[in-house]
């Protein structure tokens, strides 16, 4: 088994280990105990903090996932690598913080007649931009390093149990709200401590100097990944985060309250593919560096697939449980259903692309990712004035789709183009009509009280689905994982 195939199953098991810990959290827990104004506070934070501490990298995460290989030396500290990461870090922050302030009375002021509890707590972004951009970085360092999976471990399953503690302790009023939030940013501290920790006990966390080290062609390569990775990084967190700030915008807060709580649901669909694409990344840019194209058509064909496997299962026991999950929540979660369908069909696309991006962010053709980013962001924002006014919370996860079916389209045009790579078989078809038969059939099971349901019909889903994957045999990595677990539990084919 590869080292893309260890590190995404294990980082697979860390991220949904830490989904079943957001479902309690957000799913079960926030909706009973939180308001949707106070939920919606807590999302727009982060997504806002995410925006500024994504600035704040200064586009280095791409210099680091592009040319990292020319540095790679632990004898020799890597040549001074963190140093610079650490000084540019500063600098963007510093950069940031001054942004922040001359955006602030704006902030306040467009969120003060519908979110009054977001400009209550705006300056709390302040310290969750401090925390966000030393995670992105330390992770960013530490996954180069051929460890992808420890940031996952940390962000998605030790911050989420510190939150559910939290929860707790505000559920049985041993806290306020607004100690809740204070620590919850806190918690958000944690993971980058821990990684500079582990960093420091494996001999990796070293701002020695190598003045020497870098030429001026690299030093100009260097400002050049990272003026493009700017844009780049900032599109792709855009992406992800634009949508719940306009809909705060135009909606008010107790909207985006609402629709964070469908958009989680959406995403869940989304965990395996960040595994993959953490360890995907290294071995792609080591490629580039060999001149390996076959490799990086191999990585790219495979992720296609496999994600798209992986994804239409996800997809199916979503949509086969819908009437399951609007029973566990309360009512005023009603008109998310729409929105759950969409943003999920929208990380269906996103995962049949595979690591498409990532190939072309890695390539010398980076620059071409930054274009279509931009025009991707304005589509994004574009969509959701047309459809937020009319449908609401559903039109922005139509915004969603459509953007992302358009970007998806490029990618692959992009990538047949200028490499010749064209990873869709009739294998896409075979797993297309598995997943649309073994959805089907879930709709033939009699409706159950909410658990049995819940696992009666996620059972029959999954059987059925996995036992056609596998006897089909369209994709050789499935069939070994499912193989080498056989093997673990002491299963031998016949």
């Amino acid at each position: 088994m590869g080292i893309i195939q260890r590190q995404s199953i294990k980082g697979s098991i860390y991220s949904y280990l830490g989904a079943i810990l957001g479902f309690v959290n957000l799913a079960i827990l926030s909706p009973k105990i939180f308001s949707t104004d106070q939920i919606g506070l807590t999302q727009v934070l982060v997504s806002v903090a995410t925006l500024f501490a994504q600035l704040g990298t200064l586009g280095f995460n791409s210099v680091t996932s592009r040319l990292f290989p020319y540095f790679r030396s632990k004898e020799e500290g890597h040549h001074g690598f963190l140093r610079i990461q650490t000084l540019v870090g500063a600098t963007g922050f510093m950069v940031v913080l001054i942004i922040y302030f001359l955006m602030r009375g704006y902030l306040v002021e467009k969120n003060l007649e519908k979110s009054a509890l977001f400009t209550q707590y705006i300056d709390l972004v302040i310290p969750l931009i401090l925390f966000l951009l030393a995670h992105t970085l330390m992770d960013s360092y530490n996954r180069i390093l051929y460890n992808a999976t420890l940031g996952t471990f940390l962000r998605e399953v030790v911050v989420r149990i510190m939150n559910l503690g939290l929860i707790i302790l505000f559920w049985f009023d041993l806290i306020s709200f607004q100690t809740y939030v204070y620590l919850f940013i806190a918690t958000l501290g944690v993971p980058p401590a821990l990684i500079s920790i582990y960093l420091s006990i494996t001999g990796q966390l070293t701002l020695r100097r190598d003045r020497g080290f870098i030429s001026r062609e690299l030093r100009k390569q260097m400002i050049d990944l990272a003026i493009f990775g700017i844009i780049a990084g900032m599109s792709g967190i855009a992406l992800v985060n634009i949508d719940k700030y306009m809909v705060t915008q135009l909606l008010g807060l107790s909207n985006t309250g609402v629709y964070s709580i469908a958009f989680y649901f959406g995403t869940l669909v989304l965990i395996p593919s960040r595994a993959l694409t953490k360890i995907s990344v290294t071995l792609l840019a080591q490629a580039w560096k060999e001149e390996d194209t076959a490799q990086i058509d191999s990585i790219y064909k495979k992720s296609c697939l496999t994600q798209y496997i992986v994804g239409g299962l996800l997809f199916i026991l979503l949509v086969g449980n819908l009437g399951n999950i609007f029973q566990i929540l309360p009512d005023e979660y009603a008109e998310g259903k729409w929105t759950i369908i969409f943003i999920g069909l929208a990380n269906v696309l996103n995962m049949i692309s595979g690591v498409s991006l990532h190939v072309i962010g890695t390539s010398a053709h980076y620059r071409y990712q930054n274009y279509w980013m931009i025009l991707f962001i304005i589509l994004v924002v574009v969509t959701n004035l047309i459809f937020i006014p009319p449908f609401g919370i559903t039109g922005a996860a139509m915004a969603s789709l459509v953007s992302t079916f358009f970007f998806t389209l490029v990618k692959f045009w992009f990538l047949k183009w200028k490499f010749g790579f064209q990873p869709y078989t009739p294998a896409f078809l075979v797993v297309t009509l598995i997943t649309a038969g073994s959805l089907a059939i879930s709709y033939l099971i009699p409706a159950l009280s909410l658990w049995p349901d819940l696992i009666v019909r996620s059972g029959v889903i999954a059987i059925v689905f996995s036992l056609a994957i596998y006897l089909s045999g369209v994709s050789t990595d499935v069939n070994s994982i499912a193989d080498w677990f056989f093997r673990l539990l002491g299963i031998k084919k016949n």
